[in-house]
């Protein structure tokens, strides 16, 4: 694993070995790179020996990372990864006291900076570039589809979303919204993760009957929580990534 300091996050990236110099490889951006990069680089790193039957091929792993003291920058994690909020929050909202976040915008500008690295530095396969993320991740990753600012991405993957943020406005932008350059996305959720589950179908069923999509895939794992869920469909994601 390479770091590279960027701005004001580091990219924390995986390269396959094997892969010859000029060989184009497929692009994973992952979000909570600090929790989640290695564990999904190592995964691609055994699944590939035998792309054929686990349906997983090389890919370059860019973590996007804070490398704070904990696996999770909470603050900065809300900051980057949230829309402005537009509504105040109930006062029997059990989330009301969370960070207020609000910089997406500018989160998102950065990647396409980001990208622009990767793509002068390493081989890329163009028609192979992921964003991956989980919870406030999850929201970023279908808050950017929605908004269309990172053009470049080509499959979209989002673990347990987190779209009760701002009660939920994330729906109320997808209602307004016309994707003109569809790509494909895949949204996964635990069974015991309460209402994040029916905000996640919805998204699901919204995304596709309003024909917004070229490809979409819905998962909810049995018995997984809101942090085991990542565990249990690393596998999944990337074999659906990969096709």
């Amino acid at each position: 694993m390479k770091s590279v300091p960027f701005e004001n996050i580091f990219l924390d990236i995986h390269q396959p070995s094997g892969i010859s110099e000029n060989e184009k490889i497929n692009l994973l951006y992952v979000l909570d790179g600090d929790a989640f990069s290695t564990m999904i680089a190592e995964a691609v790193k055994l699944q590939m020996r035998n792309s054929p039957k686990t349906g997983v091929e090389p890919t370059l792993i860019v973590g996007i990372s804070y490398h704070s003291q904990d696996s999770f920058a909470r603050d900065r994690r809300f900051l980057d990864f949230t829309p402005k909020k537009e509504k105040p929050a109930f006062e029997n909202d059990k989330r009301k006291d969370f960070p207020e976040g609000g910089q997406i915008d500018v989160f998102l500008s950065q990647l396409n900076r980001v990208h622009e690295y990767i793509s002068k530095n390493y081989s890329i396969r163009e028609s192979k570039i992921g964003f991956f993320g989980h919870s406030l991740g999850g929201l970023c990753v279908l808050e950017g589809y929605l908004s269309q600012q990172l053009p470049f991405v080509t499959d979209y993957l989002a673990v347990s979303p987190s779209l009760w943020w701002d009660q939920g406005t994330f729906f109320e932008r997808l209602e307004r919204t016309n994707i003109t350059d569809k790509k494909r996305v895949a949204i996964a959720v635990g069974e015991d993760e309460g209402d994040m589950v029916e905000f996640a179908y919805k998204a699901f069923l919204a995304l596709k009957e309003k024909q917004l999509v070229s490809d979409i895939s819905y998962y909810e794992a049995s018995e997984e929580n809101h942090m085991s869920v990542v565990f249990q469909t690393i596998s999944r994601n990337l074999r659906w990534f990969c096709k």
